[in-house]
């Protein structure tokens, strides 16, 4: 049902928060484009959460976990803010 709501954009107006920087990574979405087929007739699914609702904040861990920037409480209630005032569900 999840990935039905996903791909008929049926679901809750939702928003995504990130991390500073990466905004447009889900629009970008390069980690599943058809190679074997005609690249002219690949058509590129619409992102689950448009850019628009897309908040990024502060904050940053490494890969083995370690905090290399702390997380921002006021870029979090800037976004939640946000959020609300757009009338996001999810």
């Amino acid at each position: 049902m999840a990935t039905n709501a996903i791909l008929e954009s049926a679901g809750a107006k939702s928003a995504l928060l990130t991390n500073r920087g990466f905004k447009h990574v889900v629009e970008i979405g390069r980690q599943d484009v058809p190679r074997a087929e005609n690249i002219y007739a690949y058509v590129k699914p619409r992102p689950p959460v448009p850019a628009s609702r897309v908040f990024e904040i502060g904050g940053r861990l490494d890969a083995e976990g370690n905090e290399i920037e702390d997380l921002s409480e006021g870029d979090i209630e800037a976004a939640a803010d946000r959020i609300r005032a757009i009338g996001v569900e999810a």
